[in-house]
């Protein structure tokens, strides 16, 4: 750490490796999006997002990501980042601001998290878990198919757009193509986030999108929110059906009183048999043109 002013200061943080190295002529290559060096091509792990979007972030805090590295020997990064010292009661100010768990009364809700990148899923995973969520974890769509199909329902799925075999769009048209499943909220996690590929996601069928590297409190308010909404859905849903059996059952009874009044029988009988009020049927009957 060194010290620029009174209370500015410069923080390095230095990670080095004993790997293959580094070719210099893919020095700064490796910082282009999409771009690995041979090593890392050959490993087949990786998409060339990492450098670009630590270098954009480490940029953006008034810093940069370097390297130096030897072939056959390993690499050096150098990560640098301008920040101020605080003091008084600035740390515990921000620590009270932290969300810790959802809301009390909310029920535990499960989550399914589908990337192909263990690291990415082992992240979500703990944010989520932290404040109460069941989650589950997957490499595939196609495994978050089966699992859905046969283990049955999540609350929400957190999904990278860029997964191999089936990617993220191709699941969000099954999904609304399945009748149990298009109800469940997809929110796109993934380092793509120009305002193109945002769009896209959204036409595809997910509720939301959140750009990698993921920010843990963002990551919580929007699943909170999808949760609320998914929970708002659900007692719509609930009611609605509720109110259709109402409706069966009120024309179930119009045509018992009906019936029994084209037969003849008794209205005050009619309506103390059936438990309504003796006005309730007249009123029924006169709607009906019988006397």
């Amino acid at each position: 750490m060194t010290r620029n002013g009174t209370d500015d200061v410069m923080i390095t943080v230095n990670v080095s490796d004993t790997g293959s190295g580094i070719d210099d002529d893919e020095m700064e290559r490796i910082f282009d999006v999409f771009e690995q060096a041979q090593q890392g091509l050959k490993s087949g792990k990786g998409a060339g997002l990492g450098l670009p979007l630590s270098r954009r972030y480490a940029k953006a805090l008034g810093g940069d990501v370097t390297v130096t590295s030897s072939l056959g020997e390993g690499s050096h990064f150098r990560f640098t980042f301008a920040a101020r010292v605080e003091t008084g009661d600035v740390a515990p100010a921000l620590a009270q601001r932290n969300v810790l768990r959802l809301a009390a009364d909310q029920e535990s809700c499960r989550v399914l998290v589908v990337d192909d990148e263990l690291e990415n899923r082992e992240m979500l995973a703990a944010m989520l878990t932290a404040v109460g969520l069941r989650v589950e974890t997957t490499g595939t769509a196609q495994d978050a198919l089966l699992r859905l199909r046969q283990a049955g329902m999540v609350d929400l799925v957190l999904m990278d757009k860029c997964l191999p075999g089936l990617d993220g769009y191709e699941v969000c048209r099954r999904f609304k193509a399945d009748d149990n499943l298009r109800t469940i909220p997809i929110l796109f996690v993934s380092a793509l986030s120009a305002v193109e590929d945002i769009a896209a996601g959204f036409e595809h069928g997910a509720v939301d999108y959140i750009a990698k590297p993921c920010r843990k409190p963002e990551v919580l308010a929007r699943v909170r929110t999808h949760l609320e909404l998914r929970d708002a859905y659900v007692e719509h849903a609930r009611e609605h059906a509720r109110l259709t059996v109402l409706e069966r059952h009120r024309d179930m009874l119009i045509h018992m009183v009906v019936h029994d009044m084209r037969s003849g029988k008794n209205k005050a009988r009619t309506a103390r048999d059936i438990g309504i009020a003796e006005r309730t049927v007249y009123n029924l009957l006169a709607r009906y043109g019988i006397k």
